[in-house]
């Protein structure tokens, strides 16, 4: 994936004015979406540091021409015994003094070795810093991000056509993720849920050998990875016929899922938005069924900042791409969630997701 110069221009303008409020002299980045943020690398293996008129990759001659391809805009630094100690010469040669770091990123072994070559610098966990510039999106990330869900979606409404009696979880997930690839996906976005009468309970299920029989609720919850930047969405099918029961669930999911989309809004904090749609629960006094947040943020990485949830205090901001997805699990029986992609703005949540929700839509013929 190409990212465009003038759009690393802005990322690289938004860390130096961070780096400058913080007073770090660099920035040492390791995790790899970051290091593809704000370099346009598209290899592993390989850490990025800043200064405030420099930029190093620090690779190996695995990544030589890739990183000359993707990343032109920095200097390309190949390392030979490790990383730390590559990284570290190049602190002192331009007098760092205060460095800036992912503190979750870097084991104990290389923190040390750091710290023992920089004896003389100070160092600061720079990872709310990092994770604030990357917040809001820009029209060219939603751009990637909109084709990654187009593809999820179109895959999605061709698997409705061929789900049928006795196929597995397992059939299910691999037709999907076949139609993903094909239609633009470099992968799916993450391990595809397909869980299957009383598997989808459980919100994080493994997709297994569960046969799909009339009546039971198959919860997928699926995304496409496109360009780097990632889809995610729930959808709750049933082959035949819905059930009284699960005909409630889903009218109870929706209801919560519209009182949160309609708090989801700049300038509102993002715990407001969840407790909105715990409020639809507790009126039908099924709270205790909903064990998780709202919802998330999404980007290069599936799960990123902010997270929707009541215990956060986060305030929302336009260009925010977030998922709102409540749902009600019972154990031994199953589960609902219904998951959509959003884009804040001052008037509100803008719905990225197209596909249908209703309970007309959930129901396959058999």
């Amino acid at each position: 994936m190409h990212v465009p110069v003038n759009e690393l221009k802005f990322r690289l303008e938004k860390l130096h004015l961070s780096m400058k409020q913080e007073k770090v002299g660099a920035v040492y980045l390791c995790r790899p979406e970051n290091v593809h943020y704000f370099s346009g690398f598209t290899g592993s293996d390989s850490h990025l540091l800043v200064t405030a008129s420099e930029m190093f990759l620090l690779t190996d001659r695995r990544y030589e021409e890739e990183a000359q391809q993707s990343a032109s805009c920095a200097e390309m630094v190949l390392w030979k015994k490790n990383i730390p100690e590559t990284a570290a010469e190049i602190f002192r040669k331009k007098r760092v003094r205060a460095v800036g770091f992912e503190a979750d990123m870097l084991t104990q072994l290389h923190f040390s070795q750091f710290t023992k070559a920089l004896s003389n610098a100070r160092t600061k966990d720079f990872r709310q810093q990092i994770a604030t510039i990357r917040l809001c999106k820009t029209s060219w990330e939603l751009g990637r991000i909109k084709a990654a869900l187009r593809c999820a979606e179109k895959s999605f409404l061709e698997l409705k056509h061929v789900i049928r009696c006795g196929m597995t979880e397992l059939d299910i997930r691999a037709e999907l993720e076949m139609r993903m690839l094909k239609y633009g996906a470099i992968r799916p976005a993450f391990e595809t849920i397909v869980a299957v009468g009383k598997n989808s309970s459980l919100p994080h299920a493994h997709a297994g050998k569960v046969k799909v029989r009339q009546g039971l609720p198959i919860l997928i919850d699926f995304g496409a990875c496109v360009d780097g930047y990632n889809s995610d969405l729930t959808r709750v099918l049933f082959l035949g016929s819905m059930p009284k029961f699960w005909h409630e669930q889903m009218r109870r999911v929706l209801q919560a899922q519209s009182a949160g989309l309609d708090a989801l809004k700049a300038g509102c904090a993002v715990c407001d938005a969840d407790n909105a749609a715990r409020k639809v629960f507790e009126q039908y006094k099924c709270v205790q069924n909903y064990s998780h947040s709202l919802g998330h943020g999404l980007g290069l990485m599936v799960h990123e900042a902010p997270g929707v949830s009541y215990k956060s205090s986060t305030v929302l901001e336009e260009g925010m791409v977030v998922t709102c997805e409540p749902g009600l699990y019972y154990p031994g029986k199953g589960g609902i969630r219904i998951e959509d992609m959003v884009v804040v703005s001052r008037r509100g949540a803008s719905v990225l997701s197209r596909l249908d929700k209703d309970e007309k839509s959930a129901v396959l013929s058999l």
